[in-house]
């Protein structure tokens, strides 16, 4: 009896460690998270969406994505071009997957450089695996380096989180904003607590925050927000109740067409620092 669980839990090792090794490394959730495509098979959770990559020159070449077997399975996926990226959400995708027998297919070219990015989705309630081919003489799957040739260190910029998964600490130094885009934020209770935020002069510059809780963010462009900043004068308040545990995401709003600077004053009662 002994031997028979010995082997037992062998066995089922081995078929973990295979599965592992079937399945490469999860893609983002998100585009800031994207992995390169590499053609190779991957899993997606249920309900819940993946992100890749692809680096394309802009010569207007065609390239092919063929989601093996996908028109078999309740998936889809989108292309969205470099330009989409800051405002992905809102944004009509420039290509949509189509069933072509058994795959699912999109062909497109474009005169734009630059890295274009794949959001699968899968609708269904289980698990799925899935391979993703890409193909074009114009496509790239990793970041080219010229042989010989040191690139001199970038300027200091801000860093914008342009979704969740991206989201920097929530803290009261000041921040830049772009115009027409979005900067995400978190923070996280040891205890309850009654949190309020408030950026001062945010209604008066035009700004808008919403707050989603950690339960909204596999697919956060579709749910209502927990929260929104309300004008105070000329300040955006919210004040809310928070759980032991919870993370909150913030989501600061420039929809103006110039950058803007602001800062984030977060007070509460048992803050994760």
């Amino acid at each position: 009896m002994k031997n028979a669980r010995f082997w037992a839990i062998v066995m089922m090792l081995v078929a973990l460690l295979s599965f592992s090794a079937a399945s490469a490394t999860a893609a983002g959730v998100g585009p800031s998270g994207a992995l390169y495509l590499d053609n190779q098979t991957h899993s997606i959770g249920a309900q819940s969406t993946a992100w890749y990559r692809f680096d394309y020159k802009g010569d207007e070449s065609l390239v092919t994505l063929t989601l093996l077997n996908g028109a078999k399975s309740n998936i889809s996926f989108a292309v969205f071009a470099p330009s989409q990226l800051a405002n992905w959400w809102s944004e009509t995708a420039i290509g949509q997957s189509s069933a072509v027998g058994d795959d699912l297919t999109w062909t497109g070219s474009s005169p734009a450089s630059g890295t274009y990015y794949v959001k699968i989705e899968n609708t269904s309630a289980a698990p799925l695996s899935y391979e993703l081919v890409i193909t074009g003489s114009g496509v790239g799957l990793s970041p080219a380096l010229t042989p010989g040739k040191v690139e001199p260190p970038a300027a200091a910029t801000t860093t914008k989180a342009v979704d969740p998964m991206s989201a920097a600490p929530a803290d009261k130094d000041s921040h830049t904003i772009a115009g027409n885009s979005s900067n995400w934020y978190r923070y996280q209770f040891a205890r309850d607590s009654e949190a309020t935020l408030t950026v001062p002069l945010g209604s008066a510059m035009g700004l808008e925050v919403r707050i989603y809780s950690g339960s909204q963010i596999a697919t956060w462009w579709k749910a209502d927000p927990m929260g929104a900043g309300s004008p105070v004068g000329d300040d955006l308040i919210w004040v809310g109740d928070q759980y032991n545990g919870d993370m909150i995401y913030i989501e600061v709003i420039n929809p103006n067409p110039g950058t803007l600077i602001y800062t984030l004053n977060l007070t509460a009662k048992h803050l994760v620092e």
